[in-house]
């Protein structure tokens, strides 16, 4: 009768223990799948994105129009995440739109690089439902030179542009 109690005492601790262990995990697996509404940059309004579950991975999707920027990215891990329980989260994103604002230029090789470009928005929990974070972006403008009627483009020039990110749960 003792080896029966103790036999289901340790099942009850080895359920618990991984119960209590599914629980964090749940609580650190970063933005639920779901509609979600996201801001990029402090200056712009809430707009809907989501979180889609594409081949067993958590993907970031900003796909309507009145977004600053338009992007679709992997949810990733922070590769600290065991060491320091912070459970920040990652995205790395690419840019979707059709002619993104930051890639003005009018250099075809420039504004196919400027398309090409990820970046990678870091995420903190905030709250129950709410992540925010921010990333930096490369802008692409042309350069000019000369005055009046000799003015003309001269190339392109890149600069380094960090907007503010907020996605929180509907």
């Amino acid at each position: 009768m003792l080896k029966r109690i103790l036999s289901m005492a340790a099942i009850l601790t080895c359920t618990t223990l991984s119960g209590a262990g599914f629980a964090q995990d749940k609580a650190d697996a970063g933005p639920s799948v779901g509609d979600y509404s996201c801001k990029v940059s402090r200056e712009y309004k809430m707009r809907d994105c989501a979180v889609e579950m594409r081949s067993g991975k958590k993907h970031l999707v900003l796909k309507v129009e009145g977004h600053l920027l338009l992007m679709d990215g992997e949810i990733l891990e922070n590769y600290e995440y065991k060491e320091n329980k912070r459970g920040d989260k990652y995205v790395e994103a690419r840019l979707t739109g059709e002619r993104p604002y930051v890639c003005s230029t009018k250099d075809a090789a420039g504004a196919e690089e400027c398309k090409g470009q990820r970046v990678m928005i870091s995420l903190k929990k905030k709250g129950k439902d709410t992540w925010k974070g921010d990333f930096l972006v490369k802008h692409y403008m042309d350069r000019w030179v000369g005055e009046g009627e000799a003015r003309k483009i001269s190339g392109y020039d890149v600069s380094v542009t960090r907007i503010e990110f907020t996605m929180k749960k509907k």
